[in-house]
């Protein structure tokens, strides 16, 4: 297209600024998973293409939002609750939580102590809606090491495809990026892996139990790793890495 005037300029100006975050989140990228960094004009065409799904995403028709807002509960081992938060890590008070929960664009998750939700639903072919808000809830956006983009601009990627015999599983889904999706179904041997705690590497464990730690989580002991094509493992992200520590746990009464 064509633009001039105060049309070129407001439109040059918001490309350019998608442009420099395109180039940061490939420099973190580079820096997480080694990816080179694309020249301008790749970097270019990426920023019109998420500006682009950024609009699409609007709602622009009806009274209603299209949001859904989810808050996590967190329940101990016994399943007791201990605490209500926001997926960006803002804690809520019992009140506000409950007064919430009768609102139609709001919807609780039970979550254990390590941020997992439960309870969310058996295999079929397609994942559920409420799979991927417990996805959102514990992926917070791509998973991919460096990315940046969140949970909304994401979908719902098999770990092992529902071709070859994947099951459709919360604990086998990951919340990926279209251009990091597009890298997973690529010619190239990107993979998801879960791993035991006890089975990481020793860099990957001490950062594994480093992020669990500075969100006040228990670690996770079903890791999810990336293999890259070279064979190198990468911690996959998940909300900790999106939306930094969470809020602490309120003390319960014994």
């Amino acid at each position: 297209m064509e633009l001039t005037g105060h049309n070129a300029t407001e439109i040059e100006a918001i490309i350019n600024t998608e442009v420099d975050r395109q180039y940061r989140a490939a420099q973190r990228e580079q820096d997480a998973a080694g990816l080179p960094i694309p020249a301008t004009g790749i970097l270019r065409a990426r920023a019109i293409v998420e500006l682009l799904r950024r609009g699409a995403d609007t709602n622009t028709t009806g009274s209603r939002s299209s949001a859904l807002v989810i808050l996590p509960v967190t329940v101990d081992r016994y399943g007791t609750p201990t605490g209500v938060h926001t997926t960006d890590g803002t804690e809520i008070d019992p009140i506000t939580a409950a007064v919430l929960a009768c609102d139609a664009h709001f919807r609780q998750v039970i979550v254990d102590p390590s941020n997992n939700p439960l309870n969310m639903g058996r295999t079929v072919r397609l994942f559920t809606p409420a799979q991927k808000q417990a996805l959102i809830i514990r992926d917070g956006g791509c998973v991919f090491p460096g990315c940046d983009q969140p949970a909304r601009r994401c979908v719902a990627h098999h770990r092992i495809g529902w071709d070859h015999g994947g099951l459709t599983n919360t604990e086998d889904g990951a919340l990926l990026c279209p251009r990091h999706h597009g890298l997973m179904h690529s010619n190239q041997r990107w993979i998801i892996l879960r791993y035991n705690i006890a089975d990481l590497p020793p860099d990957l464990l001490e950062a594994h139990q480093a992020r669990a730690a500075s969100a006040q989580l228990e670690p996770e002991t079903d890791v999810r790793v990336i293999k890259t094509p070279a064979g190198r493992l990468l911690l996959a992200q998940n909300a900790t890495d999106h939306h930094g520590p969470a809020p602490k746990r309120r003390q319960t009464a014994a």
